[in-house]
Protein backbone atom coordinates (compact mmCIF):
# COMPACT_ATOMS: atom_id res chain seq x y z
CA UNK A 1 0.00 0.00 0.00
CA UNK A 2 2.46 1.98 0.84
CA UNK A 3 4.42 1.62 -2.69
CA UNK A 4 1.02 3.23 -4.58
CA UNK A 5 0.62 6.07 -2.24
CA UNK A 6 4.16 6.73 -3.25
CA UNK A 7 4.00 6.34 -6.73
CA UNK A 8 0.61 8.04 -6.38
CA UNK A 9 2.15 10.99 -5.08
CA UNK A 10 4.94 10.81 -8.19
CA UNK A 11 2.19 10.94 -10.57
CA UNK A 12 0.75 14.11 -8.90
CA UNK A 13 4.30 15.67 -9.01
CA UNK A 14 4.21 14.93 -12.97
CA UNK A 15 1.03 16.31 -13.47
CA UNK A 16 1.70 19.49 -11.76
CA UNK A 17 5.21 20.38 -12.39
CA UNK A 18 5.48 24.18 -13.05
CA UNK A 19 7.53 24.48 -16.47
CA UNK A 20 9.20 27.57 -17.41
CA UNK A 21 9.14 28.96 -21.19
CA UNK A 22 11.41 31.95 -20.46
CA UNK A 23 9.00 34.46 -18.53
CA UNK A 24 8.38 35.12 -14.83
CA UNK A 25 11.34 33.04 -13.21
CA UNK A 26 10.61 34.60 -9.81
CA UNK A 27 6.67 32.83 -9.69
CA UNK A 28 8.37 29.49 -11.34
CA UNK A 29 11.97 29.41 -9.12
CA UNK A 30 8.83 29.67 -6.28
CA UNK A 31 6.81 26.60 -7.15
CA UNK A 32 10.20 24.71 -7.53
CA UNK A 33 11.76 25.50 -4.13
CA UNK A 34 8.02 24.36 -2.66
CA UNK A 35 8.66 21.23 -4.76
CA UNK A 36 12.10 20.72 -3.48
CA UNK A 37 11.03 21.22 0.12
CA UNK A 38 8.26 18.90 -0.10
CA UNK A 39 10.51 15.72 -1.40
CA UNK A 40 13.35 16.53 0.92
CA UNK A 41 15.49 17.76 -1.84
CA UNK A 42 16.03 21.52 -1.45
CA UNK A 43 19.17 21.62 1.18
CA UNK A 44 20.97 19.01 -1.60
CA UNK A 45 20.03 21.69 -4.53
CA UNK A 46 20.86 24.50 -2.24
CA UNK A 47 24.15 23.63 -0.85
CA UNK A 48 25.35 21.15 -3.12
CA UNK A 49 26.87 17.84 -1.70
CA UNK A 50 30.73 17.00 -1.16
CA UNK A 51 32.05 14.35 -3.48
CA UNK A 52 33.45 11.15 -1.91
CA UNK A 53 37.03 11.35 -0.45
CA UNK A 54 39.15 7.90 -0.95
CA UNK A 55 40.40 6.63 2.21
CA UNK A 56 41.22 3.73 4.46
CA UNK A 57 38.32 1.21 4.62
CA UNK A 58 36.19 1.26 7.66
CA UNK A 59 32.73 1.78 9.52
CA UNK A 60 33.12 5.61 9.39
CA UNK A 61 34.07 4.89 5.50
CA UNK A 62 31.47 2.82 5.23
CA UNK A 63 29.17 5.43 6.95
CA UNK A 64 29.95 7.94 4.44
CA UNK A 65 29.61 5.60 1.64
CA UNK A 66 26.17 5.22 2.44
CA UNK A 67 25.44 9.10 2.63
CA UNK A 68 27.24 10.02 -0.46
CA UNK A 69 25.39 7.55 -2.03
CA UNK A 70 21.89 8.72 -0.84
CA UNK A 71 23.20 12.51 -1.50
CA UNK A 72 23.84 11.87 -5.17
CA UNK A 73 20.52 9.59 -5.23
CA UNK A 74 18.99 12.88 -3.85
CA UNK A 75 20.75 15.55 -6.16
CA UNK A 76 20.11 13.59 -9.18
CA UNK A 77 16.25 13.08 -8.47
CA UNK A 78 16.37 17.07 -8.05
CA UNK A 79 18.31 17.78 -11.52
CA UNK A 80 15.68 15.27 -12.74
CA UNK A 81 12.75 17.73 -11.38
CA UNK A 82 14.79 20.60 -12.75
CA UNK A 83 14.99 19.05 -16.80
CA UNK A 84 11.46 18.24 -15.83
CA UNK A 85 10.44 21.48 -15.05
CA UNK A 86 11.98 24.07 -17.98
CA UNK A 87 10.32 23.65 -21.80
CA UNK A 88 12.09 22.28 -24.24
CA UNK A 89 13.53 25.37 -25.96
CA UNK A 90 15.36 26.18 -22.34
CA UNK A 91 16.66 22.65 -21.94
CA UNK A 92 20.16 23.08 -23.75
CA UNK A 93 21.05 25.57 -21.33
CA UNK A 94 20.92 22.92 -18.83
CA UNK A 95 23.31 20.61 -20.65
CA UNK A 96 26.63 21.63 -18.93
CA UNK A 97 24.61 20.82 -15.68
CA UNK A 98 26.04 17.36 -13.64
CA UNK A 99 24.40 18.47 -10.19
CA UNK A 100 21.06 20.26 -9.31
CA UNK A 101 23.01 22.62 -8.08
CA UNK A 102 25.25 23.81 -11.24
CA UNK A 103 21.51 23.53 -12.65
Amino acid sequence: MASSSNSSTNGNIQNLMPIFYGENYEYWSVQMKTLFISQDLWDIVEDGYEEQETSKPGKETQEKQQTYKENKKKDAKALFLIQQGVSKNLFPRLLPATTSKQA
